[in-house]
């Protein structure tokens, strides 16, 4: 019977982590899958803490990190990975992006494959869903493949994810794309699955000057893969 980890930074979250992880449960209670829960409290300055406190107190499988200060998401996941027991790893925002039966479609498709790729049905802005198609239309020259989408909704093998996913290979927003190109160059089994995501409203910061630092970084790693 397969272990499926879910892995959920959490930085201020309180009026979403309840859900998110509710989300989780409910996907898993439809399977004849086994769950482990592992939530990284991300310095938060809310109540976030406290909620997952309460979380865990209910559930055995859930296992709390708290960070001593502010990491990000992509410290926050690598933190994760020493206390992982299960054989795949998905990873959730704690602004409850997706929904349960999204989650049940991508864990119904591991059969034989190494990792799960979404094709997203994207409901955001205009421009930032047009941003993230391009990001993605370039991963896909500079890496010789041909997905419809490059980040969110990965769900993959813990013994690659653990490969690939190494404190040398951080690149904030990037970093679940590096790990995506990767799985790809190395020919790892796939497949994509469609999912509609309901994205948080909030202000965007895709632009920042440190997140296009990560993606050149990025594409000249998967240029010197190739």
């Amino acid at each position: 019977m397969n272990k499926i980890s879910f892995l959920i930074p959490a930085y201020n979250c309180e009026k979403s982590i309840n859900d998110t992880v509710r989300t989780a449960i409910d996907a898993i209670s439809k399977l004849q899958y086994n769950i482990e829960i592992i939530i990284v409290d991300d310095f938060s300055c809310d109540s976030t803490l406290e909620k997952i406190k309460r979380i865990k107190k209910k559930y055995d499988f859930v296992k709390i990190i708290k960070n001593s200060k502010n990491l990000g998401f992509a410290l926050s996941i690598l933190k994760t990975l020493d206390y992982v027991t299960g054989d795949y790893i998905k990873v959730l925002h704690a602004g409850n992006i997706e929904k349960s039966n999204q989650i049940l479609s991508l864990l119904k498709a591991i059969n034989q494959n190494d990792f799960i790729l979404t094709d997203p049905v994207d409901n955001r802005s205009f421009f930032r869903r047009n941003l993230s198609r391009i990001c993605s239309k370039i991963l896909c020259i500079v890496s010789n493949k041909n997905i419809k989408y490059f980040n969110s909704g990965l769900v993959c093998k813990t013994k690659l994810f653990k490969k690939f996913y190494t404190e040398d290979n951080l690149y904030g927003n990037f970093t679940i794309s590096l790990l995506v190109a990767k799985l790809l160059i190395y020919k790892y089994k796939y497949v994509e699955v469609k999912v509609n995501y309901r994205h948080p409203v909030k202000s965007s910061n895709s632009l920042k000057f440190s997140n296009l630092l990560s993606f050149i970084s990025v594409i000249m790693i998967i240029l010197k893969l190739r």
